[in-house]
């Protein structure tokens, strides 16, 4: 083989090396997104200490969960947070109506459900799932599109709690507060916390994360052109190549915020993103909708912009 054929053969494998591991982080991210059981500690003490519960003005979260409970204390099999829009509507991310087999296909509306409130006991009442829709852009591997709206079978009676979509520039954004569901251990139940999360400009946040999913690829790379026997310089021709190559991972659709010892992580999804509001309170920003790495220092969190979609939103609301 010469150098220039093991050139091309080590870039083209590299690249699918890099597409399978994206591949492999959403898949054992789903798995464990909807493994049968309640959801345990997902950060660690440190991130812990961070958080602070939500309290009263955080009446808008809801969780979204499987109907299947698991575990001695019979909580709700949880996947993800959501936000109450109205009475009958909760906006969520794309990615937790996504089936486990096949994430491009939707799940049905029978096999999730919503409670509300900001703590859940085994006693809680559910509200049940009418219809789901998910924004027709929606890509499980690169995230983009990853925005979701429940519509539930009736609408919610007595004081709802509901927040206003953003439309504020993002550069305009000064401070933000992720908002979602976490196990308080001592208790064994799910209750809305909040944390202080700095905005990070999105080129900043590209570089990281191009840096992060590189480096999960380097060591395959490695592997590969060892068993190939390809010189060392054409190796470094070949890794220079698939780093130039490498297609960007965020959109202007996406947000970043840290820092990286408090972000979400896997039962995180569909945390909500807030603002404060021109004419007072807060506002939704953005839906987390990934993470490169977990608890990893210096990885931010990824949200989906809610704004670029404020019009799907209020079309489907109608519907």
């Amino acid at each position: 083989m010469n150098q220039m054929s093991a050139l091309i053969i080590a870039i083209a494998a590299c690249g699918v090396i890099t597409a399978d591991v994206a591949v492999a982080q959403k898949s054992a991210r789903h798995e464990r997104l909807m493994m049968q059981a309640a959801p345990t500690p997902s950060r660690s003490a440190l991130a812990r200490k961070s958080w602070a519960p939500g309290g009263a003005t955080t009446g808008f979260v809801v969780s979204i969960a499987s109907p299947v409970k698991d575990g001695g204390d019979g909580l709700p099999n949880h996947r993800c947070a959501g936000v109450l829009l109205s009475r009958q509507f909760v906006l969520a991310s794309g990615f937790c109506v996504g089936e486990v087999k096949d994430e491009a296909a939707l799940v049905s509306p029978e096999t999730i459900e919503v409670y509300t409130g900001n703590r859940i006991d085994p006693a809680s009442k559910p509200k049940q799932v009418a219809a789901v829709f998910r924004h027709p852009t929606y890509d499980p591997l690169t995230y983009r599109g990853d925005i979701a709206i429940l519509k539930l079978a009736e609408p919610l009676k007595g004081p709802v709690s509901t927040i206003a979509l953003s439309e504020t520039p993002v550069n305009a954004v000064r401070s933000l507060t992720n908002v979602g569901w976490m196990v308080d251990v001592g208790e064994m139940q799910e209750t809305v916390m909040r944390m202080a999360m700095p905005p990070i400009s999105l080129d900043r946040c590209e570089l990281v994360m191009r840096d992060q999913r590189l480096s999960q690829a380097q060591d395959n790379f490695a592997d590969l052109v060892a068993r190939m026997n390809v010189p060392p310089d054409v190796a470094l021709s070949s890794w220079k190549e698939l780093s130039k190559a490498m297609p960007r991972l965020l959109s202007s659709d996406m947000l970043c915020a840290g820092p990286a010892d408090g972000v979400p992580c896997d039962y995180d999804n569909g945390s909500l993103l807030l603002a404060p509001a021109s004419g007072g309170g807060e506002e939704l920003v953005g839906v987390f909708t990934s993470l490169e790495a977990c608890e990893v220092p210096g990885i931010p969190a990824v949200y989906t912009r809610v704004a670029p979609f404020a019009n799907w939103i209020r079309e489907t609301m109608r519907k």
